[in-house]
């Protein structure tokens, strides 16, 4: 199984985010397991879903707010921190700025990206898959964790686990 790297929202300072993630650190010092030696759910978001808690959709904001009081690991990738930033509104830096100060950010590395590049050479064509999704969808198959997304048909890889919020 490989390893299992989280670093804090992205390489951002970390006052605030350790103090607002006491729940994940149920999770254990390797993200993999509760110290009592359980699995430790694991969720990575799309960015659909990180919107849509930046807008405040009751239905993803109580899911979060669920894992959370679990314990879970959630995360996003580099990708979907791009594509905030890409797509900001006015107003709205300080807002993602808060939301990627309370997710993980997983690394994005060779592995992850000939797995992205196989991802979108089988599924580019037919299914239309672009880069960027191919490497969000790699990054929760290599670190084992379970894709939530809105919008499943960016997602057909059949090796992945997903679950639609």
């Amino acid at each position: 199984m490989p390893s299992f790297t989280v670093s804090p929202a992205c390489g951002r300072t970390a006052t605030i985010w350790e103090t607002r993630r006491i729940s994940s650190a149920r999770c254990g010092p390797n993200g993999r397991s509760t110290p009592r030696g359980n699995p430790c759910p694991r969720y990575l978001l799309d960015t659909d879903i990180v919107i849509e808690w930046l807008r405040r959709d009751d239905r993803v904001v109580a899911w979060l707010d669920s894992r959370d009081a679990a314990g879970d690991l959630v995360a996003c990738t580099p990708v979907t921190v791009a594509e905030l930033y890409a797509g900001l509104r006015p107003g709205e830096r300080f807002f993602i700025g808060e939301i990627l100060q309370v997710l993980d950010c997983v690394d994005i590395d060779a592995r992850i990206g000939h797995k992205a590049g196989r991802y979108r050479q089988m599924f580019g064509a037919s299914h239309g898959v672009k880069i960027a999704d191919a490497l969000i969808a790699a990054a929760a198959h290599v670190h084992g964790m379970t894709l939530c997304s809105r919008n499943l048909r960016h997602y057909p890889m059949r090796d992945l686990k997903k679950l639609r919020l």
